[in-house]
């Protein structure tokens, strides 16, 4: 079993280290403090590597939270290391300038333990703590659960990054509703993505409710151009969520149009769960056959399905357990793609059910339950049932009955040896 939590750190808005994942964004794994050493939680007996020692026992580190997460993994095992982390997602703000209808409401957010924006200065202690104590951070993903640029600091909070770990990945997420400023593109950044769904305001607003289409087209058109004109070697991504509102031929065959316009490097179309996805393209055999209908170039579609993308996931880990064949990949992967010069391209990303995977759950709790671990066996059954059912209310066409036929007799065996457990038969 695997989770982000392992190698990986979630920094938010007010200082704590927070569980990775949406469902456990308020489980504190370490609370920020002006005297503590923030970069505790890597060492070994810190909460990366208690989570680590329960997955590697096949235990749900956070039973009360774990059955929400969509991070889990069922392949591998987890990789810790106290000298090194993969990623460190930085929340700049808790704020956001939207209310898309698969994130956290208004009213959630003022819950939100203050303060909504990070300071530069609490950032630079963590970043000081890590440093200080020899430990690596090979990407900084400035994202989080609100809007980055609501931060008035953000391009500071970046730079300070850059400044203590100048080799590390800086990527950003942003909805692209600031104000443009031709020194974004030299603030240090190796990637910016444009969270952008849709080609018109009609196509758009419907899940970035309260966006305005022309404003964030302006500043990704404004940031591309910039950084294209001037040599910058920073890659710009469009992410563009698949909807049932936004996956129509015109729709598509403009989007491509525009980011060859502009000199977008990476249109990424996104399947997912979330929201009323769509049921026109979901997989990547669809998507590619409709964009060639559409008489997109078949080199310009590089577009993974959900298996070859696991793949390369698996790669990674495997190429994380080694700081030289990382570091090299890293390099070789920046050469390709830093190329100033390349035509778009269109990828994919998948935010969806794996039913394979909740198979390796089921399979997993049955073999637990079989060794006398009931409780550990409940919370994999749990995990399914959550992962299949938390669809239902975004999209009223989704029936999970479907899910749990493909499932069949991994979740059939499961079911019944814990009902037979709970009545007192063997199981």
């Amino acid at each position: 079993m695997q989770c982000p939590s392992v190698d990986s750190l979630f920094l938010r808005a007010n200082g704590n280290f927070v569980c990775w994942d949406d469902a456990g964004s308020d489980k504190v794994l370490l609370r920020y403090g002006a005297s503590k050493d923030m970069s505790c939680i890597v060492f070994a007996g810190g909460s990366c590597e208690a989570i680590a020692k329960k997955l590697a026992c096949s235990t749900l580190p956070f039973p009360e939270i774990c059955p929400g997460c969509y991070c889990l993994s069922f392949s591998g095992s987890p990789c810790f290391s106290s000298r090194m982390l993969n990623v460190m997602q930085v929340e700049p703000s808790s704020r956001c300038t939207l209310r898309c209808k698969a994130c956290a409401t208004p009213l959630e957010r003022e819950r939100l333990q203050p303060p909504h924006d990070l300071s530069p200065s609490v950032f630079e202690k963590v970043l000081q703590d890590f440093t200080g104590n020899g430990i690596d951070i090979r990407t900084f993903d400035f994202s989080g659960h609100g809007e980055p640029m609501m931060n008035p600091d953000l391009w500071q909070i970046i730079s300070l990054a850059r400044k203590y770990y100048p080799g590390a990945f800086l990527t950003l997420i942003t909805n692209a509703h600031g104000d443009f400023e031709e020194w974004h593109v030299f603030s240090g950044l190796d990637q910016i993505q444009f969270s952008i769904d849709g080609v018109d305001q009609e196509s758009f607003e419907k899940y970035r409710v309260g966006g305005n289409f022309e404003k964030a087209l302006r500043y990704m058109e404004s940031f591309t151009r910039t950084a294209r004109s001037s040599g910058s070697s920073v890659r710009i991504v469009w992410r563009y969520i698949l909807f049932n509102h936004n996956d129509k031929a015109d729709h598509l065959r403009k989007a491509f149009e525009m980011a060859t316009a502009f000199g977008i490097h990476d249109l990424r179309f996104i399947f997912t769960h979330k929201g009323m996805w769509s049921t026109v393209l979901t997989s990547a055999a669809e998507l590619r056959d409709f964009l060639i209908d559409l008489e997109v170039p078949p080199r310009s579609i590089h577009i993974d399905s959900f298996n070859s993308l696991r793949i390369r996931q698996r790669l990674s880990q495997f190429l994380k357990r080694s700081h030289i064949f990382y570091r090299t990949a890293r390099k070789l992967w920046r050469k390709a793609k830093r190329n100033p010069s390349r035509s778009t391209i269109i990828t994919s990303d998948y935010y969806q059910l794996y039913e394979p995977e909740l198979a390796k759950a089921l399979d997993l709790g049955y073999e637990l339950l079989r060794c006398g671990r009931e409780p550990d066996a409940q919370a994999m059954f749990l995990h399914v049932n959550k992962m299949v059912q938390s669809p239902v209310s975004g999209n009223a066409t989704y029936d999970p009955a479907i899910i749990y036929r493909h499932l069949g007799r991994s979740y059939r065996r499961l079911k019944t040896a814990l009902s037979d457990r709970s009545t007192g038969k063997a199981t």
